[in-house]
């Protein structure tokens, strides 16, 4: 019960949660996670090898719904930009600036109401999988549509992802990257903490970037040029459609164990039994997950369980202030 947390848990339980993006039954009573508390304290590694790795093998697990969703949402933007251009050319002013301006602010109409709505629909999907451990659904990929608070939400932040796009994409398209980069914890963010609002999601997804610095920035550029490479390459553009979602779950997975998902975060070396690793591998690992600021480690939990069993449950379920890992 909420009562019996600490002080400081106490005011982290009473913080709103998604109705849309609802934690699992079995943490439904944890506190929701103090993110801006997190990007102060929390020291990890990002293992960039390891969110692809993790990624590829959710997307192999949900590729026909995924790869799906994709082209949906594909068709839709280009039909956006598409016929923007041609109202354009009708009005005889495709060669001019104002054309040009006007073409985005046309386009910019179905791709801020439909398209990144959409887009946060996928992360909408992708999170709940994570959080729930469960497969990725088609249902979900248009939850944001179902839920007036998230799309709301969802319009304004597409809108300034677009309008921030458009303006860093003909100087050159390092700004771009850099932009994207920058803002593509955004949508994650909306979702677990809607209480800061589309332009606090904007600025914690930059504060994250800028913590883990280079790692990050230098893997969305490789996955953006190399998905750039292939659209160009008329040959290979139908790989898109794989490339394209295992990037957004490539960093969703980064966010789920940097930040947490549903009030958990997830130790991507659970599955890895210490003892079978070479003390080499085992120094490494212990680096990459210092252990946090006011951890502490659970002692006699076995003689608790045992008490439990025997209908005294007080001690295995006294206040404690620990991270719970992947199985709870």
């Amino acid at each position: 019960p909420a009562d019996a947390l600490p002080e400081e848990q106490q005011e982290l339980h009473d913080v709103s949660i998604d109705p849309e993006n609802p934690p699992p039954h079995q943490i439904a009573a944890l506190p929701r996670i103090d993110i801006e508390r997190v990007l102060e304290e929390r020291q990890i590694i990002p293992n960039i090898r390891l969110y692809f790795a993790y990624a590829w093998r959710m997307y192999c697990l949900n590729s026909g719904t995924m790869s799906g969703v994709t082209m949906l949402w594909a068709v839709i933007y280009f039909s956006s930009c598409f016929v923007a251009k041609a109202i354009v050319k009708a009005a005889g002013m495709s060669k001019s600036f104002d054309g040009r301006l006007l073409g985005y602010l046309i386009e910019m109409v179905p791709i801020s109401l439909v398209y990144m709505p959409g887009v946060m629909s996928g992360y909408l999907a992708v999170h709940r999988a994570l959080g729930n451990d469960q497969a990725i659904i088609a249902e979900n990929c248009f939850g944001v549509f179902r839920n007036w608070e998230s799309y709301r939400q969802a319009v304004p932040l597409g809108m300034f992802l677009h309008l921030g796009m458009c303006m860093t994409w003909y100087p050159l398209v390092l700004p771009m990257i850099f932009f994207l980069a920058f803002t593509t914890f955004s949508m994650s963010i909306l979702l677990e903490h809607p209480q800061f609002g589309w332009f606090g999601s904007v600025k914690l997804s930059c504060k994250l970037v800028w913590k883990y610095g280079w790692v990050l920035v230098s893997a969305y550029a490789g996955l953006f040029l190399f998905n750039l490479i292939l659209f160009i390459w008329n040959m290979f553009r139908v790989l898109c459609i794989v490339t394209i979602p295992v990037g957004l779950l490539t960093f969703v997975v980064a966010y789920h164990h940097l930040i947490g998902i549903n009030g958990v975060r997830r130790d991507l070396f659970f599955d890895v039994d210490m003892e079978e690793l070479a003390p080499a591998e085992q120094q490494q690992m212990q680096e990459m997950h210092p252990p946090e600021i006011g951890e502490e480690e659970i002692e006699g939990e076995d003689d608790a369980r045992a008490g439990m069993e025997n209908g005294n449950d007080e001690d295995l379920y006294r206040p404690r202030n620990v991270e719970i890992d992947a199985k709870g």
